[in-house]
């Protein structure tokens, strides 16, 4: 599954992260990296962005983002 259908307060556990290689580079330095877990926070309405607590911050990102990042829903 894809980080843009995880429901909203759902925890998952990154399995990898794709895209073209300026997309997929800042996605690894926002923190998105394989192993790592993520909670989404809230979506905005309308397909706006989604929130996601990661590492112990909050990052936002746009839905056609999210869905280069694979997650498997885990319980942390």
């Amino acid at each position: 599954m894809t980080l843009d259908r995880l429901s909203s307060g759902k925890t998952g556990k990154i399995l990898s992260v794709s895209g073209t290689a300026p997309l997929r580079k800042r996605l690894l330095d926002l923190g998105f990296t394989p192993g790592s877990y993520v909670r989404v926070r809230k979506e905005a309405p309308f397909g706006g962005p989604i929130q996601f607590c990661l590492r112990g911050c909050v990052v936002a990102l746009r839905k056609n983002e999210a869905h280069m990042i694979t997650v498997k829903e885990a319980w942390k």
